[in-house]
């Protein structure tokens, strides 16, 4: 029931490069934010998207791990384009009507390879931080669907010589506020003085160094012919790939 069509849709940003239209179809695996799992009480979980000057949440399922966000419910989300780089930001809190909205896991959606007019159901899973370790704790995941309408490609490709302008998202109150900015940012304030911080920016500069071990030990394989070698490439805050010269 969830993946067919959405009822109604919200039309928001500025932007007059495109629309950008985005459904969130369901969560699934999301960690109990709750107490009191034994009588029910499950995590309260809504969507949040910000997107350029675009912030949108989708409406709130109650005591639920997997939640289904229906069509006929606010799922369906128009983000008006400024620029082409721009990437969608998607987050999964608890709601609290007391206190601030907890979040579960968030991700950031790169926009820019997407074919016009062509239709993408993607599943992505959730991390509090997108900055630093760890990652490996599971926080579920989040499916949406995802469609790019373009008004002139003539008119996108020449935006692309514009630097980005900077936007500002305005908030009439902190609960929300807070929502946008974990939205993007994460729970881990990376700009704050604290040795776990200065720990993680260290562990960046060593992933950095031992890709670059990786990328000279490779270049001198295809300098000298090696033949055919397999060399996996750690990338910070990503999965390991693995890259083959010929």
């Amino acid at each position: 029931e969830a993946m067919k069509p959405s009822h109604n849709w919200l039309d928001i940003g500025s932007g007059n490069l495109g629309k950008v239209f985005v459904e969130v179809i369901r969560c699934d695996g999301l960690p109990n934010m709750d107490t009191g799992s034994t009588f029910g009480n499950l995590t309260d979980s809504f969507v949040s998207l910000v997107y350029e000057d675009c912030f949108a949440r989708t409406h709130t399922v109650d005591d639920c791990l997997s939640p289904r966000f229906m069509p006929w419910s606010r799922r369906a989300f128009i983000l008006n384009m400024m620029h082409t780089s721009s990437q969608l930001f998607v987050g999964v809190f608890d709601s609290d009507p007391h206190t601030a909205h907890e979040l579960i896991g968030r991700v950031s959606v790169d926009l820019t390879n997407l074919i016009p007019n062509m239709i993408y159901t993607m599943k992505y899973n959730l991390h509090l931080t997108a900055k630093c370790n760890p990652r490996e704790k599971k926080c579920g995941s989040i499916t949406i669907r995802l469609r790019l309408e373009l008004e002139n490609e003539r008119t996108l490709l020449l935006s692309n010589i514009n630097y980005p302008e900077s936007v500002y998202v305005n908030s009439d109150n902190k609960k929300d506020y807070k929502v946008m900015h974990q939205t993007v940012h994460g729970n881990v304030d990376m700009k704050r003085y604290g040795l776990a911080n200065i720990n993680q920016y260290v562990e960046e500069l060593y992933d950095y160094l031992t890709i670059y071990y990786y990328l000279e030990d490779s270049f001198v394989s295809l300098i000298l012919w090696r033949s055919k070698t397999s060399i996996p490439v750690p990338v910070p805050r990503l999965t390991p790939l693995s890259i083959e010269w010929v």
